[in-house]
């Protein structure tokens, strides 16, 4: 089961592509220019590039609280949900504060934390971060938790799914 994990903004978005419980793919896509269709086109297309080379099945998002939703980040989203019905995948939403209930953190320290004890090949990279001072890879991480709670999610739907048919 292939989940492409985005923890989205209009500037920088952190991209997880988990097959089961293994990161295929893990990526931040930094979109420094101002918000415009081009924008818009480009981000779209580095997601398309992960639908042609994985077999994704589904898309998590996690997005900031509904009140902090632009017009920008709305229409994004859209067109992200557009996409993935296009390429026949599930799709859902989460917020950081789902994440950090799901798996009972409080903060971004912890959900790196968490995350680089799941993923343990992840650590090398939160301690490059640590001595650049570069916390933007905390999308990365918030991407990864939210594949792996998607991949929870469809994992029980169908074994339930397979337990009816039985």
């Amino acid at each position: 089961m292939i989940i492409l994990g985005i923890s989205l903004g209009t500037s920088r978005t952190g991209i997880c592509i988990l097959d089961n419980e293994k990161i295929l793919a893990k990526n931040v896509h930094d979109y420094p220019v101002p918000w415009s269709d081009t924008k818009l086109r480009a981000i779209l297309s580095n997601f398309r590039s992960y639908f042609k080379r994985y077999a994704i099945i589904g898309v998590i998002v996690k997005v900031p609280p509904p009140s902090r939703h632009t017009p920008a980040l709305k229409r994004l989203m859209r067109r992200i949900e557009a996409l993935a019905r296009d390429h026949y995948c599930e799709v859902d939403f989460i917020t950081k504060a789902e994440i950090k209930g799901t798996y009972v953190l409080q903060s971004t320290d912890e959900i790196i934390q968490f995350a680089t004890k799941m993923h343990p090949e992840l650590l090398e990279l939160y301690q490059r971060g640590i001595k650049s001072n570069h916390k933007f890879h905390k999308k990365l991480y918030e991407a990864v938790l939210a594949a792996h709670i998607f991949y929870n999610r469809l994992k029980v739907k169908y074994l339930n799914r397979k337990k009816k048919h039985e």
